[in-house]
């Protein structure tokens, strides 16, 4: 008589059909009776059936990082080629609109991750798939470093934009200020003054 066990514990490895073909042929060889003791398997599926709805969480949460990621990249894109141009301003608008929709579902998949990692986490944190999983939220780690990078080189270019803006209309001021010195030489004014030191 030979017993064995699968899903294993402690390590929770399963087998394979080919494992089990193996098995009857030993059996059969040998003339061995083969039992298998499952007493864990209701536990152990459950936690590899929680593994994979983890994974697959974390999957669609980097896809949408991912899309930030490009979306970032375009907004400094953007700003970087269009200074004048209020189309551009507009799109990058759009896309702030975009990233928070992206954000939404981000946090959504993040608190159900969450959950379950609460729930099982004990269960599932020595899985070989576990490691798979923290792979993933490395790779999510970079990619929000890479965002915050560009969101820096957008923060940075709106700043110089803005100061340019400034610039601009403060001589559209002075302009029209030295517009009403020329048509009305009689008042004296900030106009004439400004107009003066030019």
């Amino acid at each position: 008589l030979m017993w064995v066990n699968y899903p294993n514990m402690p390590t929770g490895a399963k087998a394979t059909n080919e494992l089990f073909e193996r098995l009857v042929a030993f059996g059969k060889k040998h003339e061995i009776i083969i039992c298998h003791d499952n007493p864990y398997s209701f536990k152990l599926m459950n936690m590899h059936a929680n593994l994979e709805l983890l994974m697959d969480k974390i999957r669609k949460e980097k896809q949408l990082f991912v899309k930030m990621q490009v979306i970032s990249r375009r907004q400094v894109e953007l700003l970087q080629n269009s200074r004048e141009d209020i189309e551009a301003i507009n799109k990058f608008v759009a896309l702030i609109d975009e990233r928070q929709g992206l954000m939404d579902k981000i946090d959504l998949l993040s608190r159900q991750r969450t959950a379950i990692e609460t729930e099982f986490g004990e269960d599932i944190m020595g899985q070989e798939q576990y490691r798979d999983y923290q792979g993933e939220r490395a790779v999510i780690c970079s990619i929000i470093k890479s965002i915050q990078g560009n969101d820096s080189k957008c923060n940075e270019l709106a700043r110089e934009i803005m100061e340019q803006t400034g610039d601009k209309l403060a001589n559209t001021r002075n302009n029209r200020k030295a517009v009403k010195a020329y048509l009305n030489p009689d008042m004296y004014s900030e106009a004439c003054f400004f107009d003066r030191k030019k």
